[in-house]
């Protein structure tokens, strides 16, 4: 009986510990690649409930926007552009890329700067926040967004050229482009009011916020 009272008394709970501390401080090789899958069902499922897609046309934009993101580029001046050669030469899909390169021909080159926010006119932040499933542009890159919908670019080179301006995961940059193109144009003009929008790109509240200069 004394050895049942040991073992329940000592061994269980160091069991616990045991167990507890390796699933804490474990990082096992699949660790990435599954965070990568969770990120991408995430963002086909939400392409699905929250902006009317089928899973078919959901899992299509992920992979257009995983095949063409890597070949934006951005130079020492902050100019984005997109190499549309490489592109083809590693198979993307060319329909694909003559889309991308139609909407930044539309955007033109002087409109596809990647602004340094410290600049006076840039006032507000420009991250993004997965923890709150917030998505941050300031009052620069807002007005550059609220351009691309005034010239109707398409959801893949949005989520694209916010790949290149926050470094957020495909599926969240799928996800926020959804938000954006889902808005007017004029409607984020107006919610910005110097500072920048916040977007809440997943979630119960999803849409555009007013960022607050601090």
């Amino acid at each position: 009986m004394k050895k049942v009272k040991f073992f329940i008394k000592f061994i269980v709970p160091m069991m616990a510990f045991v167990l507890i501390f390796s699933q804490v401080f474990s990082f096992p090789a699949e660790a990435n690649s599954l965070q990568v899958e969770n990120e991408k069902e995430q963002a086909i499922y939400a392409l699905q409930e929250s902006f009317g897609y089928s899973k078919e046309e959901a899992l299509e934009l992920y992979e257009q926007v995983n095949s063409t993101s890597k070949y934006y580029t951005t130079s020492k001046d902050g100019s984005i552009s997109f190499d549309s050669e490489s592109a083809l030469e590693n198979g993307v899909d060319p329909s694909v890329v003559a889309q991308i390169t139609s909407d930044l021909d539309k955007i033109g080159k002087n409109n596809l700067k990647n602004l340094n926010s410290t600049l006076a006119s840039c006032k507000g932040m420009t991250f993004f926040d997965p923890g709150q499933y917030r998505a941050y542009f300031d009052n620069c890159k807002t007005e550059d967004v609220v351009f691309y919908l005034t010239v109707a670019a398409g959801i893949v080179t949005i989520a694209g050229l916010i790949v290149s301006f926050i470094g957020c995961p495909i599926g969240v940059s799928l996800q926020i482009a959804g938000v954006i193109t889902g808005l007017e144009a004029a409607y984020l003009n107006h919610i910005n009011k110097g500072c920048g929008v916040y977007i809440y790109y997943y979630g119960p509240y999803l849409g555009a916020r007013s960022q607050t200069c601090s």
